[in-house]
């Protein structure tokens, strides 16, 4: 199968399918990792307001990020602001799991 015909399957309904099937094993052997009781006793020390006060500065930091990848590039590049910022997300994400040199 060359690169063509994979890329036009992974741009279809077919492909997310098989993203999002992919997405959810991942996320299910993660889950079963976890230790809920040590989980459930450490969330009680966790506040509401921190955790939104937490997701406020990542989208801050990620808009900030956004504009200033915006104005450094070149006039000819017509990305928008929230394309520049669903890749910071998927880059943040990736940062978060994999080595550095990969990540």
């Amino acid at each position: 199968m060359n690169l063509n015909k994979i890329k036009k399957i992974y741009n279809t309904k077919v492909g997310s399918a098989i993203k999002l099937v992919i997405s959810f094993i991942i996320i299910g052997a993660f889950i079963q990792t976890l230790d809920m009781q040590k989980l459930k006793q450490t969330s009680v020390y966790v506040s509401l307001n921190s955790i939104i006060i937490l997701f406020l500065i990542t989208l801050i930091r990620n808009f900030i990020g956004a504009v200033r990848f915006k104005i450094l590039s070149s006039e000819e590049c017509k990305i928008s602001i929230s394309e520049i910022m669903k890749q910071y997300f998927i880059a943040s994400f990736f940062n978060n799991f994999l080595p550095t040199a990969i990540g």
